[in-house]
Parts: C-alpha cells; sequence; structure tokens
C-alpha cells in the first residue's frame, strides 16, 4: 500500500525518513509493489540521502506488465531484463540482496543458481536470495547455494523453526519477512476506515479466510506475555537467535516507530516458548 499511487508520496517518504532515523537499516522492495512504484519511491528517497550502511533488496521472478497484470518467470533472460529495471528505477549499480520471488521447486534450476552467481561476478548484487513461504521450497534451499532466505516465521506460523539451525550450520542469512504476522490477532487492525484499511483486509482474507478464528486463539497467547499484539509478534522474532532480520509494512508513523522500538527489546525465552504448541 505504500508504493501505490493513491499513497501520498510525501508521507511515503515521510515514513522512510523517520524509520532510518530511528535505526531502521534495511529496506525491501521489489518490481511487482505498485508496478514498479515502490521501487521508483524507494530509489528517490536513497538519492535524497547518504545512508552508507543501509541495506537493499529486490526481487526477480514476479512483475507487471504494462497493462498492470501480473506475469511470472523465472527465465534468465526475464530476470536479467527485470532486474536492469529495477536498478535503474532504484538508481542504483548494485543491491545487497537479490531474492527469487516465490519460486516453485521447479524453478530452482541449475540455470538460476548461475544467474544469480553470474550478477555477483558482474558486481550488481552482493547476495542471492530466496523469498518464499513454501516449506519444500525452503527445504530444498537448505543444500543450495542461495545465501539469503526470506521466510515466513512470526508468532502464528512456526513451522520453518525446524529449518533454521540447518540455515545457520550453513551460514545463511535469514529474515522474518511476516514479522508481524498480518496483524490477525488484532481484528481492530482490518475494520476498513479507509482504503490502506480495505486493502489489509483484503489481503488477509486472500493469505488465511480462517484468519479470524485463528488470531482470536493467537490473542490468547498473546495476553499471557503481558504484552499487546504487535508489540508481542515483533520482541518473538527480534529475540529469535537464527533470524537476523525482519521485515513489516506500515502506513502509519507511529505504528513504525513502536515496531522499531519493540524491536530493541527482545522477548524473554520463557515467553516465547508460549507459542509452541506442548
Amino acid at each position: 500500500m505504500w508504493a501505490k499511487p493513491e499513497f501520498p508520496e510525501p508521507l511515503a517518504m515521510a515514513l522512510l525518513e523517520a524509520a532510518v532515523g530511528d535505526g531502521l537499516n534495511y529496506l525491501d522492495t521489489g518490481p511487482s509493489y505498485a508496478n514498479g512504484e515502490g521501487e521508483r519511491r524507494l530509489g528517490t528517497f536513497l538519492h535524497r540521502q547518504s545512508l552508507p550502511d543501509v541495506i537493499v533488496s529486490t526481487k526477480v521472478g514476479t512483475n507487471f506488465d504494462g497493462s498492470g497484470r501480473r506475469t511470472r518467470s523465472f527465465e534468465v533472460r526475464d530476470m536479467e531484463r527485470s532486474f536492469t529495471d529495477s536498478l535503474a528505477r532504484l538508481g542504483r549499480e548494485q543491491v545487497d540482496i537479490l531474492y527469487l520471488h516465490g519460486p516453485s521447486l521447479k524453478d530452482l534450476r541449475d540455470e538460476v543458481f548461475r544467474f544469480l552467481e553470474a550478477e555477483k561476478s558482474r558486481g550488481r548484487i552482493v547476495w542471492s536470495g530466496v523469498n518464499s513461504f513454501e516449506m519444500d521450497v525452503l527445504d530444498a534451499c537448505v543444500d543450495s547455494p542461495i545465501d539469503a532466505l526470506m521466510i515466513q516465521y512470526n508468532v502464528a506460523d512456526l513451522r520453518a523453526e525446524r529449518l533454521l539451525p540447518q540455515f545457520r550450520a550453513r551460514g545463511k542469512i535469514v529474515v522474518s519477512g511476516t514479522a508481524l504476522a498480518r496483524a490477525i490477532y488484532d481484528p481492530r487492525t482490518f475494520l476498513p476506515r479507509d482504503r490502506a484499511g480495505l486493502w489489509y483486509l483484503l489481503r488477509a482474507l486472500k493469505g488465511d479466510p480462517l484468519f479470524i478464528a485463528r488470531g482470536r486463539r493467537l490473542k490468547r497467547v498473546i495476553e499471557q506475555t503481558g504484552d499487546t499484539g504487535a508489540r508481542a509478534a515483533m520482541r518473538f522474532v527480534a529475540g529469535h537467535p537464527l533470524i537476523h532480520s525482519a521485515t513489516f509494512g506500515t502506513t502509519k508513523l507511529d505504528h513504525m516507530r513502536s515496531n522499531i522500538e519493540a524491536a530493541r527489546a527482545p522477548m524473554e525465552e520463557r515467553h516465547r516458548r508460549l507459542f509452541f504448541p506442548a
């Protein structure tokens, strides 16, 4: 929502300025985010700032064409063209991580890995990555040459827990791509008071039509920690010794700042264990 043309660009820039001012140092985007507008806005922001310590990532494999239709391709020619366009929108010669965006098992081919290694040799990326929430894909990445994984790991989805030690043993970077679990533990989040609220509701329903029932159960667990929902979710991920970073989306300054503050106070292990079934 942050990147959509109907969301005011000055507010989008204010969010980024406040974020990096508060110490956030990882910015993730992709060509399919608002048909390239996410990369363009981020590129505009980065051009205005001197931020040598900020890590930037983008993706290949999913795009929107000129008519607004989503297209998917992990063919080397298409990925090379897509990434070249992404760098132009970002105004950069290099990104830190280039993720394959939602690949299937059949997309994890030798020629795809060779493409990523070639981009390293060209100096256009530092690390190769896979952004996937599918367990079969993540299993296949354990022994792959991929450097970084952006996974779904949060208070509502612990499926990847068993893979984290394996990723660590192989020296891989691990990012929680859904740190706040889409806030399913707080139904008020999804009251469509404005366009942003409606967008979040529709996205939640698409991802999990039963999210309200699951959210109620999760809310009862969170109450045992003595924290609010979003704060508990962020502290849970930030405190994990095998998670290197976490991402969240927001359209509100107070929401962004509270998430950063929560990440500085990791959850105690006795509270973390409440989220794991006996």
